[in-house]
C-alpha cells in the first residue's frame, strides 16, 4: 500500500465519520423537534380544557349569584309579611347558594392558576421549539 492510498483511506474514513456525526446530530434535532411539538400539542389541549372548565365555572357562578339575589329578596319579602317558615326555607336555600358561590370562586381561582401555568409552559415550549428549528436550519 502506497502512502497516497493510505492517505486516501484515512481521508475516506474521516469523511464517513464526519457524515455519521452530522446525521446523528440531525436525527437528534429532529427527534427533539417531534417531542417538543407533541408536548406543545398536549399543553395546548390541556389549556383548552382548563379554559372550558373556567367558562363553565363562570356560567355556574353567574347563575348561582342570580339565584342567591332572588332568594335574598324572597327572604326579605317573607320576613316583611311575617311568614317565618317560608323565610327560613328560603334562607336555607340562600345559605346553600352562598356556599356554592364560594366553592365556585375557589375553583375559578385554581383554574386561573392552572391556565397561567399552561400559558407559561406553552411559551417555554414554543421558545425551545424555535431554538431547535433554528439549529436545524443552520445544519
Amino acid at each position: 500500500m502506497s502512502l497516497e492510498q493510505l492517505f486516501h483511506r484515512v481521508e475516506s474514513h474521516l469523511f464517513n465519520f464526519g457524515q455519521q456525526i452530522y446525521r446523528d446530530h440531525a436525527a437528534e434535532l429532529l427527534d427533539e423537534e417531534h417531542e417538543l411539538s407533541a408536548e406543545l400539542y398536549r399543553e395546548e389541549a390541556a389549556l383548552q380544557a382548563v379554559r372550558e372548565e373556567m367558562r363553565e365555572s363562570r356560567q355556574r357562578l353567574k347563575q348561582t349569584e342570580v339565584e342567591a339575589a332572588h332568594l335574598a329578596s324572597r327572604v326579605e319579602c317573607y320576613l316583611h309579611v311575617h311568614d317565618g317558615p317560608n323565610a327560613y326555607q328560603h334562607a336555607m336555600g340562600l345559605d346553600e347558594a352562598r356556599r356554592s358561590i364560594a366553592g365556585d370562586r375557589v375553583s375559578l381561582r385554581r383554574a386561573l392558576r392552572r391556565e397561567r401555568d399552561h400559558l407559561e409552559r406553552i411559551d417555554e415550549l414554543e421558545n425551545r421549539l424555535k431554538t431547535v428549528r433554528q439549529r436545524m436550519a443552520k445544519g
